[in-house]
């Protein structure tokens, strides 16, 4: 996703065409992280009677994953 948005950043500021939504890899990633949120404000649901805890954990959660995601964009940059 990171890299996605850079290419396309880059290529619109080289062209100065305003290049077309997000994609599909931004999507599946967003779609992935909010999977696992979802998992896990259900795993603590299951285990805890706070609500508040249960959604604290899914946002954390979620952040964590797409920090993840950049981190692996940050180590693995791509081919120029």
């Amino acid at each position: 996703m990171w890299r996605e948005l850079a290419a396309k950043r880059l290529v619109g500021a080289e062209t100065g065409m305003r290049q077309p939504g997000v994609g599909f890899y931004s999507f599946g990633l967003l779609f992935c992280c909010g999977v696992q949120a979802l998992a896990a404000h259900t795993y603590v649901s299951s285990h805890s009677d706070s609500s508040t805890l249960a959604i604290a954990v899914a946002v954390v959660t979620a952040i964590v994953c797409l920090g993840i995601s950049f981190g692996i964009a940050r180590l693995r940059p791509s081919a120029k």
